[in-house]
């Protein structure tokens, strides 16, 4: 479906944001594999999922973004909301 969606979609919508808050990181990898090009963000103490019933945790950092994106192979990019490159004035992805 993810796969799918990028070629249906393409060039308008570039980037299907697959959610570990909403599919755990088990999830969030087999989307990714099947697709998906994007990790979603790091949240800290994450509420609104949980609140409704979500079950997955409510922190994950970028190094965890990292781990999870190589443990399948795929490279990880920091990015700005609108998926362009973050300027170097900014700073990096903490650990």
């Amino acid at each position: 479906m993810h796969a799918v969606a990028r070629i249906a979609l393409h060039p308008l919508i570039p980037n299907i944001q697959v959610s570990w808050v909403k599919m755990g990181r088990d999830g969030a990898a087999a989307a990714l594999a099947a697709g998906a090009n994007d990790l979603g963000g790091v949240l800290m103490d994450e509420s609104i999922s949980r609140a409704a019933g979500g079950l997955h945790g409510q922190a994950f950092d970028a190094a965890d973004m990292r781990a999870l994106a190589g443990g399948i192979g795929r490279p990880a990019r920091q990015r700005t909301t609108l998926y362009g490159s973050v300027p170097e004035t900014l700073p990096a992805m903490k650990e």
